[in-house]
């Protein structure tokens, strides 16, 4: 299915390895999305679960420097939030504590955060003031390929209405767990797709590209140039793939300095 700009679009990686970006945007001068001359570093991860883990998954977190990490099947019930050190843990589930998303924010953050939006146990939204501008940071956990396409395609039109809503002066970057192989090449989506990517496309990933198309995003992982094991995420059997990805504004490409994925991390299962 092939969705068009402007109208009402329908829109596992396996926990493992964390998928990083070092954000270092300057479109705007002075009003630079970044700390110094090193920039923000954005982590996402499937942690299978975030009771009896979170710990080793802060732990992580920190050791990786990161300042925000977006989380997705956190398995946690409702929403609230949680300290635990230098991150305060912010989550959105369901009653049944299925799925789930969260943020990990570093301390320095949180007293920048200016809005929180709980959507669903799949969409949730984190404000932040950095310096003079703002970030809309997204954590999204799409249905497993093995769920419905009515419930694939609405996940994808919540999608859609959350990022529309997003004031055009923000700067936008959603992380996560897409849950689908947008595959090694680009061909019919210059533009969204860098032709870095990894593997065979297959229909999740053609709508990932068609909604990234429409929304005038692009998928960052295929952006750059990088060997299999600072690309792909490894499944239980050495089955290869890549289902996390990290999209921004095509006008705001060039805010992100590297997109790779951090291998072996015991706290990740």
């Amino acid at each position: 299915m092939r969705y068009n700009k402007g109208s009402n679009m329908p829109a596992r990686t396996s926990p493992g390895q964390t998928r990083s970006a070092l954000s270092s945007p300057s479109p705007g001068g002075s009003e630079k999305l970044a700390r110094g001359g090193c920039g923000l570093k954005i982590g996402s991860a499937n942690v299978g679960t975030m009771e009896g883990r979170s710990g080793e998954v802060v732990e992580m977190v920190g050791r990786r420097c990161l300042d925000f990490c977006c989380l997705q099947e956190t398995r946690r019930s409702g929403t609230g939030t949680e300290t635990f050190g230098r991150y305060k843990f912010l989550w959105s589930g369901c009653v049944e504590g299925t799925a789930g998303v969260g943020f990990l924010v570093e301390e320095k953050w949180v007293d920048k955060v200016l809005e929180v939006k709980q959507v669903s146990e799949r969409i949730m939204v984190l404000r932040v003031r950095v310096g003079k501008l703002v970030l809309s940071l997204v954590s999204v956990y799409a249905p497993q390929v093995n769920r419905t396409m009515s419930e694939k395609e609405e996940f994808l039109i919540s999608l859609r209405q959350v990022l529309s809503a997003v004031d055009a002066r923000e700067r936008l970057v959603v992380c996560g767990d897409m849950n689908g192989h947008a595959g090694r090449g680009k061909d019919g989506f210059e533009g969204v797709h860098g032709g870095c990517g990894y593997g065979v496309r297959n229909t999740e990933g053609e709508m990932l590209l068609e909604f990234a198309d429409a929304m005038d995003l692009v998928v960052t992982n295929t952006w750059f140039t990088k060997d299999d094991y600072q690309l792909v995420i490894y499944e239980p059997g050495g089955y290869k793939t890549v289902v996390d990805y990290i999209l921004v504004r095509k006008a705001e490409r060039s805010m992100v300095a590297n997109v790779t994925v951090a291998p072996s991390e015991p706290a990740l299962p």
